[in-house]
């Protein structure tokens, strides 16, 4: 929920609603978490003359996809790295932000960040995704990413919101790879107003999304509610305009029949990419990130600073 003039609504919910539960959302001053049991109070609250904006509350994320490497050749990606063979993601930093991979595997030593403060547990699709993006090659010519020098951080999806710029470009972080959903939202919502503002803010700090795996599914709500295989992205942050959200495309080319669809709720075109993820788009984003770092590093050895996200999604 955001509300305006904290001091006045406070002073609304003690007179007309002291049993709201509610707390604060960590790093947004005027977002708070409430608790609402009936449709009753919903409508109270949202009569409210200091609450612009409800929406839901954290929903469980899930990861969208494996991949099968195919992606490399099929998205000329060898070609890029035959071309341009020096970049390899040095002095960059990226971000998974899903569960932690796995800070022990081979292609990843030496480029863990944060390494103290690392989760021992990991998923191997969380450990595919930074594979994709910066694996080391190590274990195998398989096990190399885009990015094959860049150091790489976790994040955890179980809070939907942007993680703190502090944890970010603060760090030295310009892109972080977001390849899970929650299911089909086709609306702008408050996270996906979080995510536009953090980068409004911070202009060169790259989120990338996969696009969902729901193609052939169809909205239950918003502008296109039940139109199958159209507007079925599996989240509202993806809605964002200052993100880029990424499709899968099969090997002939082809549009993945899983692979989520735009329109966005207000009829932008969205996905702004597609490329080939294997198994979902899961993969597809992971390609697109590591890409860019690539780009960022290509951008900053020519100008000295890292490019803006606008440049970098421009076609």
């Amino acid at each position: 929920m955001h509300i305006k003039e904290k001091a006045a609504f406070e002073h609304w919910r003690i007179s007309y609603f002291p049993s709201l539960s509610l707390s604060p959302v960590p790093d947004y001053p005027f977002l708070w978490l409430v608790k609402i049991s009936q449709n009753q109070q919903l409508q109270k609250l949202a009569l409210c003359d200091f609450v612009d904006f409800i929406d839901l509350g954290p929903r469980p994320a899930y990861e969208e996809g494996e991949n099968d490497q195919t992606g490399f050749r099929l998205n000329r990606v060898s070609a890029l790295q035959a071309a341009f063979p020096h970049l390899e993601g040095q002095n960059l930093k990226a971000s998974v932000k899903e569960q932690a991979f796995d800070k022990n595997d081979l292609d990843f030593r030496g480029r863990v960040g944060d390494l103290d403060n690392f989760p021992d547990n990991f998923t191997n699709h969380a450990s595919d995704m930074a594979g994709l993006i910066g694996g080391g090659g190590n274990s195998s010519p398989l096990g190399r990413g885009l990015a094959r020098q860049v150091v790489l951080y976790t994040a955890s999806f179980s809070n939907l919101m942007p993680d703190p710029v502090a944890s970010l470009s603060g760090r030295g972080i310009f892109v972080q790879n977001h390849s899970y959903g929650v299911g089909i939202e086709n609306y702008y919502g408050l996270e996906t107003e979080a995510y536009d503002r953090q980068v409004w803010e911070n202009p060169s700090l790259l989120h990338i999304f996969s696009a969902g795996n729901a193609g052939n599914q169809s909205s239950p709500s918003g502008a296109y509610t039940g139109i199958l295989g159209f507007a079925n992205l599996t989240a509202q942050f993806k809605m964002s305009k200052n993100t880029l959200s990424v499709g899968e495309i099969l090997a002939d080319g082809q549009l993945a029949g899983l692979s989520s669809r735009g329109p966005a709720y207000d009829g932008r075109v969205k996905p702004e990419l597609v490329a080939y993820g294997g198994e979902g788009t899961s993969a597809s984003a992971a390609l697109v990130s590591g890409i860019s770092l690539l780009l960022q590093q290509a951008y900053a050895e020519k100008f000295g600073l890292m490019p803006r996200v606008d440049l970098v999604k421009a076609p």
